[in-house]
């Protein structure tokens, strides 16, 4: 069993920035910003001409915490219940009911597939993790 989805026949394109981007188009992208981060990428996601996805990659404190970060823009459908039981939760400061699974991973990583809607936009999220503490990672998330 997989531990995140796999997005297959995708040709990724470099990006600046999710929280760029959102302020250059005018859109209301959720995006992490976290402390403490020490690895980075941005990239859109396009199958042919047509945009997938925008991606983003944020590891923080030397990767005790690792986030990849979907705006799913064509109609990609998730489900989580291939990862296992599939929970629910609020991000209180944004007062989001997001979806998630949690799967013990190597190492003592805590492997978490999330999926949640904000302002006509979804996302997916897989998040790894030293500690049990997605909450706090999803209230880093903000919006211009």
């Amino acid at each position: 069993m997989a531990n995140r989805l796999e997005f297959k026949g995708i040709k990724e394109e470099a990006q600046d920035s999710i929280c760029k981007i959102s302020d250059r188009e005018s859109k209301p992208y959720l995006f992490a910003d976290p402390d403490n981060v020490t690895g980075f990428k941005c990239s859109l996601g396009k199958i042919g001409d047509k945009p997938s996805y925008l991606f983003e990659f944020i590891q923080t404190m030397w990767g005790n915490d690792e986030i990849f970060e979907y705006i799913l823009l064509d109609d990609t459908q998730i489900d989580l219940s291939q990862f296992g039981e599939v929970k629910e939760d609020t991000i209180q400061k944004l007062n989001i009911t997001y979806k998630y699974t949690l799967k013990k991973g190597l190492f003592s990583r805590y492997l978490y597939n999330v999926y949640f809607e904000y302002k006509n936009e979804r996302y997916y999220l897989f998040v790894k993790t030293i500690a049990p503490r997605l909450n706090k990672i999803l209230n880093t998330f903000r919006t211009n």
